[in-house]
């Protein structure tokens, strides 16, 4: 028999289950907050210390002056790239801009070409625009399996496959070789984001290889 809405034990239980998933928004809030500020504030002063030294080089006729100030110009861009990759990790801005799907094949583009490993995607086109916060609950689980697949370092094959119907968001993940970091406390935070926002996250035991599975609603559930 379902629980019932009235029965406070009941509702104490949902609210237990559902605070892991509540903390990690809130988490993911705060690194959304923060990938703003690298970008609106970092990122302007950068651009504009970038430019002053760019001006004085081009007038300097001391050859060692300028070529130190050429060398100060290549080590800001390198700053600039690892402020970009920070911003990505932080927050994904093709999420807001281009939608899940180009964000998912990026990371899958990202993964094969970082790690060597083959990595097979067959991501549908979204029916609909998904809403960002279920977007980044998919994101986020891709990502995390990504990287521990890289760090464990035996998968040669990696299949990505993303669906969505009208009802339901499934996004699957299998692999040559189950890595060891997907233990435990990992698939716990996991799961606890996808309940928040009202699916499922299943990791079906398997003598070798990993076999991730992950079904949302379309649209985030009211609360």
């Amino acid at each position: 028999m379902p629980p019932s809405a009235s029965d406070p034990n009941d509702a104490d239980s949902v609210a237990a289950a559902l605070l892991p998933g509540r903390l990690l928004a809130d988490f993911e809030r705060e690194r959304e907050a923060l990938a703003r500020a690298l970008h609106d504030e970092l990122g302007s002063n950068l651009t504009a210390i970038n430019l002053d030294v760019a001006a004085v080089a081009s007038q300097l006729a001391d050859s060692g002056a300028r070529a130190r100030l050429e060398r100060a110009l290549r080590v800001l861009k390198e700053v600039v790239e690892i402020k970009r990759r920070l911003i990505q990790r932080l927050r994904p801005s093709m999420i807001d801009s281009l939608g899940l799907v180009p964000t998912l094949r990026m990371e899958t583009e990202a993964f094969e070409a970082a790690s060597g490993i083959v990595c097979a995607a067959q991501l549908d086109a979204e029916q609909s625009p998904v809403e960002p916060g279920l977007a980044l609950a998919v994101y986020r689980t891709l990502q995390t399996v990504l990287n521990l697949i890289i760090q464990d370092a035996r998968a040669t094959h990696v299949d990505v496959s993303l669906h969505q119907d009208a009802a339901r968001l499934t996004l699957h993940i299998g692999c040559d070789a189950c890595p060891a970091g997907l233990d435990a406390a990992v698939m716990r935070e996991l799961r606890a984001r996808i309940l928040f926002h009202g699916g499922h996250l299943d990791l079906p035991g398997a003598a070798d290889g990993l076999d991730l599975a992950l079904s949302m609603p379309a649209a985030p559930p009211r609360r």
